[in-house]
């Protein structure tokens, strides 16, 4: 999930630029600069945009990346002892995770980008969760099996907690078993008769090779090769 900030002022931009820092899912941008060009081509989710940026350039920016339906949700964040009011258009998609806005009337700037960055994870997360399912349908699994119920909450743990990617036995499949109630080795188990279900339909192959995996058509992924390409594919 991307977003952009769009400023105005030099207040706005101090508080755009710390949103931004050190996260490769915020764009911000001055309001002068040609926005709707690079907006264009990064194809945002979301866009967040100081209150005295011409709204009618935003307008005309959601046609362009062809929205068909959007929510605007205005928060008012705090900056040296300034308060300036921001308004986010989002996809309707993500609505109900920005809900909290509408509670949240201000913030200081630094609780605002925290709780924005905190969002944009979560976002990210169901984000990679849709786009693994709709790959597993593709590939011929389904949730009538158990291990597919598993693959989904591995990619989400994942997502969230990249680092259980590099510990897959002690860590991640620990997670799963509580979160299913049930033991590791059936977590292991699940996942790895769920990966040969859809290996023996035939489909693996040719749509991994699809995201410039190559594998062999003889060669089936391993648990975590598979929980690994599926965290990858948002």
């Amino acid at each position: 999930m991307k977003g952009f900030v769009i400023y105005s002022t030099k207040t706005g931009e101090k508080i755009a630029e710390d949103l931004s820092f050190g996260s490769e899912n915020l764009f911000s941008v001055a309001a002068k600069e040609n926005f709707t060009e690079r907006a264009m081509n990064e194809n945002p989710d979301f866009i967040i945009f100081e209150e005295c940026v011409e709204a009618k350039g935003i307008f005309a920016l959601i046609q362009k990346l062809r929205w068909n339906s959007y929510r605007i949700v205005s928060t008012e964040v705090i900056s040296f002892g300034e308060t300036l009011r921001f308004d986010i258009f989002f996809r309707k998609t993500v609505e109900t995770l920005f809900e909290e806005y509408e509670t949240k009337k201000q913030m200081l700037a630094d609780d605002f980008t925290d709780f924005l960055r905190l969002k944009l994870e979560v976002l990210k997360a169901g984000c990679g969760a849709d786009a693994a399912k709709k790959f597993l349908r593709r590939i011929g699994l389904f949730p009538n099996l158990e291990g597919y119920h598993m693959l989904i909450d591995a990619v989400k743990l994942a997502l969230a907690k990249k680092s259980m990617l590099l510990s897959v036995t002690t860590e991640l499949y620990p997670a799963i078993a509580k979160i299913r109630g049930v033991s590791v080795r059936a977590v292991e188990r699940d996942i790895r008769n769920a990966i040969t279900v859809a290996f023996n339909k035939g489909k693996v192959y040719r749509e991994m090779s699809a995201y410039g995996v190559n594998f062999d058509h003889n060669e089936k992924p391993t648990n975590s090769e598979f929980i690994a390409f599926l965290s990858t594919i948002c």
